[in-house]
């Protein structure tokens, strides 16, 4: 192969061959935990629909992909279905696997309960909407997979977490007041939960997603249900002071 690729064309084959080694350690990791990760889907599918006391409204595709490198797991649409792509080379460990398996189909099968009564999720650049969503996926994983570690909920088996996990919960007062202020703001988004950080930690929307919707007291297939309007009121709600 690298032989080959030389004879084409010298450049373009050194660009690539660094390239073609890391992708041999990819396929020999695929090889290793794509049939774990298929058991792990098998398993946590049904539990997830039983959760969300979804199913009759059809069950999403799920797609193992090779290569992404760029985000452990998504959920969108394949076709005219949604699916669940899962990137086989972010797999850490069995348990982190359950709840990051758990949190992407709870996602799918939220956009499939909406779809089914006429309505679509809400905007990624909306943080209500955000906290909401992601605080209800987060919510079911715990109650799909309820015995594992209080850092997989969060980073699905990345190891050194729980220093992240303990700051999150000492500040989720401040958490909260920023993310108050930060509401009606589209760049919040990215420090909540994308690539930005907020106080200097990344992902911290996702704790307090969880904290918030845990608050409201109100069971997961009722929440599923709710308009995006609606479940952004909530958390508007949850966020008020008093």
């Amino acid at each position: 192969m690298f032989a080959a690729l030389e004879a084409i064309e010298p450049d373009f084959a050194a660009d690539l061959l660094p390239l073609a080694r890391n992708l041999s350690h990819v396929r020999t990791r695929a090889d290793q935990t794509g049939p774990e990760l298929a058991a792990i889907i098998d398993e946590m599918d049904p539990v997830v629909a039983e959760v969300l006391g979804a199913g009759g409204e059809g069950s999403p595709l799920h797609v193992l992909t090779v290569g992404t490198f760029s985000v452990n797991a998504a959920v969108g649409q394949l076709g005219r279905d949604v699916a669940v792509f899962h990137c086989v080379e972010w797999f850490q460990t069995p348990q982190g696997e359950r709840a990051l398996v758990a949190h992407e189909t709870a996602h799918a099968y939220h956009r499939l309960v909406l779809g089914a009564a006429g309505l679509a999720p809400g905007d990624d650049d909306d943080l209500a909407w955000m906290l909401f969503s992601e605080g209800l996926a987060t919510q079911v994983s715990r109650q799909a997979d309820p015995n594992g570690a209080e850092t997989d909920y969060f980073w699905y088996g990345l190891p050194k977490m729980d220093g992240w996990v303990t700051w999150c919960a000492e500040n989720a007062e401040d958490l909260e007041k920023l993310a108050r202020e930060a509401l009606d703001d589209p760049k919040a988004v990215e420090s909540f939960f994308g690539g930005g950080t907020v106080e200097g930690r990344w992902r911290t929307g996702h704790h307090l997603a969880d904290r918030l919707v845990a608050g409201l007291g109100t069971p997961l297939p009722e929440l599923a249900r709710l308009s995006v309007d609606d479940a952004r009121r909530v958390i508007r709600d949850a966020l008020t002071p008093g």
